[in-house]
């Protein structure tokens, strides 16, 4: 099936198309879609889009996942379904295969997802203590190739 999961921020709206099967959405990097809000767990929900269904799921997650404003386990999503998952909210949308070419600047593939801008709303504090806000900010750094060494005899 065909949707798209539409992001609703005070200014502006943001576009994330979920993939064929399972796609995971929650705070930690390891989610195909990643909403850093303290009000989102590390692994919030999961939405399965199953050719002619669409379902989500929640993981038991602290703040509870919301279809329009009812709490659920599992449900299956229509167009035009208001989510809330913690403080954020998004809208499921169903899409036609002619509107497949959606704007680049609003839309993320998850392949480019590390490239471009997200929902990386960090809210902890920058002397935080909180290991999990330390792994979360630190930089990575590239691997250099290895040199070959040489052996004496």
């Amino acid at each position: 099936m065909e949707c798209k999961l539409i992001l609703i921020k005070s200014d502006s709206e943001e576009t994330f198309i979920p993939r064929q099967g399972i796609t995971s959405i929650g705070r930690d990097m390891d989610n195909d879609i990643q909403l850093v809000l303290e009000s989102v767990s590390r692994h919030h929900a999961k939405l399965y889009n199953m050719g002619s269904a669409c379902e989500i799921e929640d993981l038991d997650s602290s703040n509870g996942t919301f279809v329009n404003g009812s709490k659920i386990t599992k449900a299956s999503l229509k167009d035009g379904d208001d989510l809330s998952l913690g403080d954020c909210r998004m809208r499921f949308e169903l899409t036609k295969s002619s509107a497949a070419d959606t704007d680049a600047s609003q839309s993320h593939e998850y392949s480019d997802r590390a490239m471009q801008e997200t929902v990386k709303v960090r809210k902890y504090p920058a002397e935080s203590n909180n290991a999990e806000a330390k792994r979360q900010t630190s930089s990575i750094t590239p691997l250099k190739p290895l040199r070959s060494l040489k052996v004496k005899q």
